[in-house]
């Protein structure tokens, strides 16, 4: 975001768009404050009224999954640009057909730290803040009716986590969380499903372990007695799991650029397992996938029983799954558009016992600091 404050020119002085191109950005802060983007100038299609063909969209999580979408066109400045929830923002940017070579824009960014006196608190916490004790609201606040808090729990790469509730008041039974909940999530876009929501009066017991080390949690208050709505946590750390088939589901690419081995070494899959894992690198880098042996199913034709699924988001909502299978190594794997990449494992019922597969990382170039570009 230091970089964009000094001024961002798209595309860069002295070039030009080609009609069909994608760009996709990712603008990185500081954990803890959170960002707007401002534009003093702006022409990305002829009018603001039909947004189809060239537009830019800036989303707070790699799916672009708000709904409606934050998308913008037009030939002025637009004003409504919403502030981010969190320290990142990603922002993709589509030339159509028309006029490509008269695209373009500048911005600089607007920083803003947390608000004390907000009555969701702080929302982008350290998992050594949340476990030294995080109280909702913050003590000597109380909510109002019709207000939702999105918090994003950041710990160490390579651990899980676990909220643990000391009190809990979300509504007035456990048995419907229809209007006052708390949904925790493993990504921005809540996709779990079921999803992982809780309500009631008194602390959840079947709180999940968090598959990485992130954990997305987001407080709905509705009508009824929103000033009773509180709670206390802790959480609790966990080193991943060595021992489990599927090998530790979170690493580092510095991990996986020294080799990566599934399942772990001495061990075979049984039928039906799935293992899911979150490789993450360094921000303002990208990664590619390279398999030295692979085999995932019988044949590369057919990948609906045994398959691996990579991603660049948790997910997995490319609109075409990226998904291989078969007795060789891929050679088409993609590039991550980020620094992190979410691989799901998916072994069916024939002969999960030959299932393995052995890859490195490769960083694919460094992106400028804090911003990264995929395809410009």
């Amino acid at each position: 975001m230091t970089d964009v404050a000094k001024g961002w020119t798209v595309p860069p002085t002295g070039s030009q768009f080609s009609a069909e191109t994608t760009c996709e950005y990712v603008l990185t802060g500081t954990e803890g404050k959170t960002y707007q983007l401002q534009f003093q100038s702006f022409t990305v299609g002829a009018s603001a009224d039909n947004c189809d063909k060239s537009y830019l969209q800036i989303s707070n999580d790699a799916a672009y999954s708000e709904q409606p979408p934050n998308k913008f066109c037009g030939p002025n400045p637009p004003a409504n640009v919403p502030m981010s929830t969190g320290h990142v923002l990603y922002v993709k940017l589509v030339v159509g057909p028309d006029s490509p070579d008269q695209v373009s824009f500048k911005a600089t960014v607007k920083e803003e730290a947390p608000i004390a006196g907000d009555k969701c608190g702080t929302k982008a916490l350290s998992m050594t803040d949340v476990a030294k004790g995080w109280t909702v609201p913050p003590t000597g606040s109380q909510f109002s009716a019709e207000t939702t808090c999105e918090y994003v729990l950041t710990g160490t790469e390579g651990k899980t986590y676990q909220l643990q509730f000391q009190s809990f008041t979300v509504g007035a039974s456990a048995d419907n969380c229809d209007k006052s909940y708390l949904q925790i999530s493993n990504d921005a876009a809540y996709s779990e499903q079921p999803p992982n929501k809780f309500c009631g009066p008194n602390p959840p017991a079947n709180v999940p372990m968090s598959t990485g080390h992130v954990l997305y949690v987001k407080l709905v208050v509705g009508p009824d007695s929103p000033d009773q709505v509180s709670f206390k946590a802790t959480v609790k750390e966990e080193s991943s799991g060595a021992g489990d088939k599927c090998g530790t589901k979170a690493l580092t690419m510095a991990d996986v650029a020294k080799g990566w081995t599934v399942p772990t070494t001495g061990t075979q899959f049984d039928a039906s397992t799935i293992c899911e894992y979150v490789l993450t690198g360094t921000e303002g880098k990208t990664y590619e996938l390279v398999f030295s042996n692979f085999t995932v199913g019988a044949s590369a034709d057919n990948c609906d029983k045994s398959y691996l699924q990579i991603s660049n988001d948790a997910a997995y909502s490319e609109q075409t799954p990226i998904k291989f299978c078969g007795p060789t190594p891929p050679a088409n794997v993609p590039s991550s558009t980020g620094h992190i990449l979410y691989v799901k494992l998916v072994v069916g019922a024939d002969s999960p016992e030959k299932v393995t597969f052995s890859a490195i990382a490769k960083e694919r170039f460094t992106q400028s600091d804090g911003v990264s570009v995929r395809v410009c």
